[in-house]
Parts: structure tokens; sequence; C-alpha cells
């Protein structure tokens, strides 16, 4: 089982080492998910003012954002782990993987966060990715049941590779 991670490969563009990280949080979030196989999701950096108009259009949310995911799969009724069919109806032919998404952060927005939170910008970058990945795994936060299931799913892949709140 792996993630692949496709980023963007213009100026601003996530730099290797936050993508060797991000790959790892991915592959972490896949084991506890009980995932096999190949995957794939790619991620985008984005500017504050593209954001906001990226999150006016896909959402209706006239405000600049910190990460916006865009699932390829739907889960019916739950996550990755209950519908495993589903992410492989996802099948990307040229990559040979499954397609989870599309994962758009945006690291000026991320800069703030970790200023404001009181911890690095590469833990915020993290923990935004984690999130999205999770998003992209079918979580939500919508009610508390479900917010404390993706808190933990966060959680547990950021734990597992000494990802804290420093």
């Amino acid at each position: 089982m792996s993630v692949l991670v496709r980023a963007e490969q213009e100026e601003g563009a996530p730099d290797g080492k936050s993508i060797a990280a991000f790959q790892e949080i991915a592959n972490a979030l896949a084991a506890r998910e009980l995932m096999s196989g190949e995957y794939l999701i790619d991620l985008i950096y984005m500017e504050p003012a593209d954001m906001r108009r990226t999150n006016l259009q896909h959402r209706g949310v006239d405000k600049t954002t910190d990460v916006l995911s865009f699932p390829a799969c739907a889960y019916p009724g739950g996550i990755a782990r209950d519908n495993p069919e589903a992410a492989r109806a996802c099948y990307d032919s040229d990559e040979g993987r499954w397609f989870l998404g599309d994962l758009i952060i945006c690291p000026k927005r991320a800069a703030r966060q970790a200023a404001a939170f009181g911890h690095s910008l590469n833990r915020e970058l993290c923990y935004l990715f984690a999130h999205g990945m999770c998003h992209l795994l079918g979580y939500d936060h919508i009610s508390k049941k479900q917010k404390a299931a993706m808190r933990a799913a966060e959680e547990s892949a950021l734990s597992a590779l000494c990802i804290t709140r420093e």
C-alpha cells in the first residue's frame, strides 16, 4: 500500500521536505484506514486571493480558507474503510493508481495560523494536509461524533510521525 502525493511544479509549490512529510502522513492514514493498493492525491498550494475565489466557486463561501479537499470518490454512508469498492472506482489508468482527489492548501493562511497557535509552520501544514486527506477519505466534522472520529484519525497520523503541537 502506498499513496503518491503529486504536487504542482510551479513557483510556490511544496518543497521536497514538505512532500516527504505529506507522503508519510498519507501512508499512515491509508494504513490506519486498512487500505491496500496504490493511491494518488494531487496537491496544490494556492495564494489567498485564489483560495478565496475557489472557496466561493465550489462552496459558496466568500472567504479565504486554509485547506480545501475535493474527493474523487463518494463513500455512501461512511468513510473509505467502510467502502473499499468506492475508492477503487476512481482508477487513474495513466498513473496506475486509484485517485483519491485534490487537496489545496493556502500556505500564507497556514503561516498566520501557526503563529496564532504558537507552533511551527511545518506542524500547521502537516495538520492541514492530514485534515484534507481525512476529507478525501470520507471523514467530516459536521456532528460532534464525526468531528471526534476525524480528529482521532488526524492525531493518530501526526503523532505516529512525532508531529506534535511543539
